[in-house]
């Protein structure tokens, strides 16, 4: 997550409590002016990097990230797939019959069943990494 002087924290706590359900591993990238309220706010199992204005010293580690020890959702990371991904992992694992006509929430909730947690991890950061490279 990344919050930069233009930003505001508004939506950092419902952020939050999303991630903690569906990441191993946070850490925000904060400007100096938000660091006190995201120390404040964000869970001590998140990382913490300050943007820094010095060109020899760009980001500063204020805390290292460390593994959630929640116990991660099935249903809520299955929620990060849109219906082209899903359905695109629904091929991928041979259960795509009959899915293609239903709603993006039927879709996800079967993805969530089907699935077992650690294979639906590994589809969900796939995922994400494939949307950063559109």
């Amino acid at each position: 997550e990344i919050k930069s002087d233009g930003d505001t924290l508004i939506r950092l706590i419902r952020q939050g409590a999303q991630y903690s359900k569906i990441f191993d591993k946070v850490t925000i990238v904060t400007a100096d002016c938000h660091l006190e309220k995201v120390i404040e706010t964000v869970p001590s199992w998140w990382g913490i990097l300050l943007v820094k204005k010095n060109r020899d010293d760009l980001l500063k580690q204020i805390r290292v990230a460390k593994s959630n020890k929640r116990n991660l959702s099935a249903e809520d990371l299955a929620t990060l797939f849109n219906k082209d991904e899903a359905l695109d992992l629904l091929d991928k694992i041979s259960t795509s019959k009959g899915w293609k006509s239903k709603s993006l929430y039927k879709i996800q909730e079967h993805i969530a069943k089907t699935l077992p947690l650690e294979d639906l991890k590994t589809y969900a950061k796939d995922n994400l990494i494939k949307r950063v490279h559109l």
